[in-house]
């Protein structure tokens, strides 16, 4: 059971940030597109995917330089895959591989972000609670 619900938790921060990034990748294109919504269905389970592969990084015995490039390469994959079955939504192949790193390098910055201020916030909680009892 743990399993299934740290894979669907994955699956859900997958969407958020999938959706967001999709979001945001469409506004700085520099052209419109048409997103239909079997694109969007794409996107959607794309992100679900990359989520579920960010499991990788609980894996206790694989350290965090090899799950890098592994989680890097596949998701790369799944983003590649996507894109050619969606009829090259974001093409030529060269500004789509740009693109990726951008937003792959962005989305580590921002998890960073993030894992830093829940850091902050939880040592903030244990020093207050430490001047209550008086150590």
């Amino acid at each position: 059971m743990n399993f299934l619900k740290t894979s669907l938790l994955n699956m859900l921060r997958g969407l958020l940030i999938g959706a967001l990034m999709s979001m945001l990748t469409m506004i700085f294109i520099g052209h419109p597109i048409q997103v239909t919504p079997g694109d969007l269905s794409a996107m959607l389970i794309m992100s679900a995917l990359i989520g579920f592969l960010s499991m990788l990084f609980n894996i206790e015995n694989l350290p965090f330089k090899a799950a890098l490039p592994i989680h890097f390469i596949l998701t790369a994959v799944i983003v590649f895959v996507t894109n050619y079955l969606r009829k090259d939504l974001f093409s030529p192949i060269f500004r789509l591989f740009i693109i990726y790193i951008v937003i792959y390098a962005g989305v580590w910055l921002l998890l960073g972000i993030w894992q830093y201020l829940d850091v902050q916030r939880i040592n903030s909680y244990i020093k207050k609670r430490q001047k209550k009892s008086g150590k």
